[in-house]
């Protein structure tokens, strides 16, 4: 259920009249890996991408951020860029995640990282893809 919901999310960013979009192996890694080093590093972000921001979910001292991983150039949506903070007293824990788009491979990992997460963590995650998924449903169907 929860996979279509993710799904339901992505689909007003897609554009049918468009070649087939897929999230590559590289982008997949850079959202899950490189993301987190270079915030930590203060580096620029990926060449040819930026990250458009969605929507910050604040809730019992977790914060989680969406963001479209939009190739410049193509202007397309590879990816969906999701990180979960969950605040701490001495050191925050941020789990940095990739919502692909249509490459399966990528979506079993990404649904195997989301089954990895602590459970207090997990609840907050499904709570906040519910609450953007009834966001995506108004915004589609009652433009």
């Amino acid at each position: 259920m929860k996979k279509l919901l993710l799904a339901i999310l992505l689909f007003p960013t897609l554009n049918f009249a468009q070649e087939k979009i897929s999230t590559s192996e590289e982008e997949y890694k850079y959202l899950t890996e490189g993301l987190k080093i270079q915030q930590q590093t203060g580096t620029d972000l990926k060449s040819g991408y930026e990250l458009e921001k969605i929507k910050e979910v604040n809730s019992n001292g977790f914060i989680i951020n969406y963001s479209y991983f939009n190739h410049i150039s193509s202007n397309e949506t590879r990816a969906l860029s999701i990180i979960l903070t969950k605040e701490k007293d001495k050191k925050d824990k941020v789990v940095y995640l990739c919502l692909p788009i249509d490459n399966s491979d990528l979506f079993k990992r990404f649904c195997e990282e989301t089954d990895k997460l602590g459970l207090s963590m997990k609840m907050y995650f499904d709570y906040s893809i519910y609450m953007m998924l009834s966001k995506a449903i108004n915004k589609i169907k009652n433009k």
